[in-house]
C-alpha cells in the first residue's frame, strides 16, 4: 500500500480509503453468468474486483491530469461523479463526470449472518458488544477466503436518527419491596421535546424472565425529554434481559432500549 500511496501521491488515509472502497466488491464466488456469446462466463469476482480497482485507478489518474491533484481524503471518490464542492476546487472538472456515481457496491460475502453479541462484564467501560460475520457454508480445510470490507465512523448526533434516543438509564430499588428493582430510562429527542405533558405516551416494555410489576411515563419539561420507570421482580438469580420504547396511539416515538440486569 506505501508503494501505490507513493506512486500515486495520496495520503496514506486517502489510499486506505480507496482500498476500502474497491474492496467492497468481495472475492466471494466463482462464476459471473453469460459472456455475450451465451457461454458461461469463467471469470472469478476476484478477477473482476482487479479488473474495477484498474478502472478507478484509471480513472483517478484522469482526475488528476484534468485537476491538477488527486481528491483529498475528504473529497473521497465522489470527486470522480461530481465536482467537488469544498477546496481544492477543479476548475477544469469535465463536463462528462468520470463515472456515473461512486457509491459503493452492496456485498458479496455469500449467505451467511451477522451475529451480535453482548459480552458480561462487570464496568461499563469495557468493549463488550461485539459482532462477527458467519457463513452459510462451513470453512474446509486448507480453502482460503477473501473478505474485504470499508468502515465508517460517523458523529453521535440526534440528525442520524429521526426517533428520540435514550440519553440516561439508572437502577436502584424499590422501596419496601425488596426483591423488586427500579430502572428509570429518559429519551430525548424526535417529537418528544415538543409534546404537550397531557399526550397520552405510554411505554412498551417486554423482559424474557421474572415479571413486571409496574411501569410509568413521566415528561420532564425542563429537560424536553420523558423519562420511563420499570419495576420489575427478577426470577430469582436468572438475568432478565429488557427491551422497552415509548409510543404515541401506535406510534413508535423512541429508539427500542435494550438492557440486562444481573444479580
Amino acid at each position: 500500500m506505501s508503494v501505490l500511496g507513493e506512486s500515486l501521491g495520496l495520503k496514506l488515509l486517502a489510499v486506505v480509503f480507496f482500498v476500502g472502497f474497491i474492496g467492497l466488491i468481495v472475492y466471494a464466488s466463482r462464476g459471473c453468468g453469460l459472456d455475450a456469446d451465451g457461454t458461461k462466463c469463467t471469470a472469478s469476482r476476484e478477477d473482476i474486483t482487479k479488473i474495477r480497482a484498474s478502472e478507478y485507478y484509471c480513472k483517478l489518474v484522469a482526475y488528476r491530469d484534468a485537476c491538477g491533484r488527486f481528491p483529498t481524503t475528504e473529497q473521497g471518490l465522489i470527486a470522480l461523479a461530481k465536482p467537488p464542492a469544498r477546496p481544492p476546487l477543479c476548475p477544469h472538472y469535465p463536463d462528462v463526470p468520470f463515472v456515473r456515481k461512486a457509491e459503493p457496491p452492496k456485498d458479496g460475502w455469500g449467505d451467511g449472518e451477522v451475529r451480535l453479541v453482548e459480552i458480561p462484564s462487570q464496568a461499563e467501560t469495557n468493549d463488550n458488544i461485539v459482532a462477527f460475520w458467519v457463513s452459510r457454508w462451513p470453512a474446509r480445510k486448507g480453502e482460503r477466503k477473501e473478505y474485504n470490507y470499508l468502515l465508517s465512523a460517523l458523529d453521535d448526533e440526534a440528525a442520524l436518527a429521526a426517533q428520540a434516543r435514550v440519553t440516561a438509564t439508572r437502577a436502584g430499588a424499590v422501596p419496601n419491596a425488596p426483591k423488586q428493582r427500579r430502572i428509570a430510562v429518559e429519551f430525548a429527542g424526535g417529537e418528544l421535546g415538543s409534546l404537550a405533558p397531557e399526550q397520552p405516551v405510554e411505554a412498551k416494555v417486554a423482559l424474557n424472565s421474572g415479571k413486571v410489576m409496574r411501569t410509568y411515563v413521566e415528561p420532564l419539561p425542563s429537560r424536553q425529554s420523558w423519562r420511563l420507570f420499570i419495576e420489575f421482580e427478577p426470577d430469582g438469580k436468572k438475568p432478565v434481559d429488557l427491551r422497552a420504547s415509548l409510543g404515541l396511539r401506535g406510534r413508535a416515538l423512541t429508539e427500542t432500549w435494550s438492557y440486562v440486569w444481573r444479580p
